[in-house]
């Protein structure tokens, strides 16, 4: 019974950025497996009772695609990397999926982070293999902020004359909220303050339309869906613009950055949060690093 459970993770790799050396992602390789193997215990030892009527946890992690000439090259390396993930895992290639969008505005020209439009496209692999039907943007009340001068603008030796950015936002469909938790005193009773789901900013940094920011834990409750079905999607700032759309399929979108949360280790937030799917979405920049895994672990 165990091993039908293991069946329904899913394990992949993030966006190598072409600044980003793609080195080694055996630590997070490592961390990402022991949380697989730290869930089964505890669908095995706790939940046993409920895999008769088919309890399915999964983890499930993002393949996104890469800019530039040296794609190629990367993606042999992202799928080297694939490959040890072992044979239990199942990833989600969000690559292949934004290759043939790669003339579209899936990247900032000045930032680092892809668009809504790149995190939509993933999403909508994502979806197709979670067993969803992606709803299309067209369903989204869009919203866009310009000027946006990302962080890559003030790097550049000749900055103004690099064209600026905009800032698609996407407010989901149906009667669905947003929660912000600034703090780590997070429970059902104390979601923190609702927030508007896309914000207006005034400032250079547009970015922070998608949660306003990057907080510890921000909930998303979409009361049109009753059935107590919840995700949990760990990220950094890259999956800010991703969890709006989880919920059209999720009652509770738990949006936690794991850089700042460090109330509950996974196993008890899924416990306590009734989680029963957890989505990490994350550069391979931070898998990479000895802190990202720190925090990670």
């Amino acid at each position: 019974m165990v091993d039908d459970v293991r069946s329904h993770f899913r394990f992949g790799l993030q966006r190598v950025v072409l600044f980003t050396v793609p080195v080694d992602n055996a630590d997070f390789i490592g961390i990402v497996t022991e949380a697989r193997t730290f869930v089964i215990q505890r669908i095995k030892h706790d939940k046993i009772q409920v895999l008769t009527v088919q309890f399915i946890f999964r983890i499930m992690l993002f393949v996104i695609g890469f800019e530039g000439k040296a794609h190629q090259h990367l993606a042999g390396m992202l799928l080297l990397h694939l490959s040890q993930m072992g044979g239990n895992v199942y990833c989600v290639d969000t690559y292949n999926s934004l290759l043939p969008h790669n003339g579209e505005y899936i990247y900032f020209r000045t930032d680092h982070h892809w668009t809504a439009l790149g995190a939509w496209y993933a999403y909508a692999e994502w979806a197709k293999m979670a067993g969803f039907e992606p709803v299309p943007l067209s369903e989204y009340e869009e919203i866009v902020q310009e000027p946006f001068y990302g962080g890559l603008y003030y790097q550049a030796h000749q900055s103004g004359k690099l064209t600026v950015d905009q800032v698609y936002g996407y407010v989901p469909p149906g009667d669905v909220h947003l929660y912000i938790n600034q703090g780590s005193n997070d429970s059902l009773s104390n979601r923190g303050y609702e927030q508007t789901l896309i914000t207006q900013i005034h400032g250079n940094d547009k970015y922070m339309c998608f949660l306003t920011g990057d907080f510890p834990l921000c909930t998303f409750i979409n009361n049109d869906i009753t059935d107590g079905s919840a995700c949990l999607l760990v990220k950094n700032s890259n999956g800010n613009p991703f969890g709006y759309y989880l919920t059209q399929h999720y009652q509770y979108v738990y949006v936690m950055d794991y850089r700042k949360y460090f109330s509950r280790p996974l196993t008890k937030f899924v416990d306590y949060y009734d989680v029963d799917d957890v989505i990490f979405c994350l550069s391979s920049g931070q898998a990479q690093s000895a802190g990202g895994n720190s925090l990670l672990q």
